[in-house]
């Protein structure tokens, strides 16, 4: 089933794509652990590669807390480090964020929405402010015994320095609930950047693992 869906991934990839690029393949891994029936504490590294898994260009390590405000609304608060290749030269940035969501359902579809603001502190370069705006709408029926979770999200990214929309991701995967040790997460990502006027596109293959 597995194998299936990245052949379907890849097809999507090929036919989406606006770049003879190679998709980029991003690997992520999240352990969280209760602390309270309030607050929530969570781990993240994630990986990211060129050529589907040939050479890393970006990692980061992330931390944070989550508590539950103005009823179904939550809050995280958290600080990453991120590490990103740039003409041969690793960069350091330190990336403190703050989130805030919420999560609705109607019938079979649960509609999420995602605000988010970093801090994002460059090595070599003056910080700017980022905020990031995503939207989910996952189908809550499960399918197989892998209990099979199909979604799509689209986020966008405006920076402070022109409080313009510069960045676009738009997602389409899977969430597998049918697994003991955690919750598996295949996704097929195209992202669009806007520069000198121009929106370039990139594809990406991700694979996200929950426990």
């Amino acid at each position: 089933m597995i194998k299936k869906y990245f052949m379907v991934l890849v097809a999507t990839t090929l036919l989406m794509g606006e770049t003879h690029e190679i998709p980029q393949l991003w690997n992520a891994f999240k352990v969280s652990n209760a602390l309270s029936e309030k607050y929530t504490i969570a781990f993240e590294n994630d990986f990211r590669f060129y050529n589907l898994g040939e050479e890393m260009h970006y990692y980061h390590g992330d931390i944070g807390i989550s508590f539950q405000i103005f009823g179904s609304y939550k809050l995280n608060v958290n600080f990453r480090e991120v590490f990103e290749l740039k003409s041969s030269v690793w960069k350091k940035e330190h990336r403190p964020h703050v989130t805030l969501s919420n999560k609705m359902n109607f019938g079979d579809f649960s509609f999420s929405g995602r605000t988010r603001i970093e801090f994002r502190l460059k090595q070599d370069q003056e910080s700017i402010v980022r905020s990031r705006d995503m939207v989910t709408i996952k189908y809550n029926q499960s399918f197989t015994k892998l209990k099979i979770v199909p979604y799509f999200s689209d986020e966008i990214f405006a920076d402070s320095e022109n409080n313009t929309i510069n960045r676009n991701r738009f997602y389409l995967g899977i969430e597998m609930n049918g697994f003991s040790f955690g919750k598996p997460t295949l996704y097929f990502m195209q992202q669009r950047d806007l520069k000198n006027d121009v929106w370039e596109g990139r594809n990406i293959l991700g694979i996200k693992l929950a426990f």
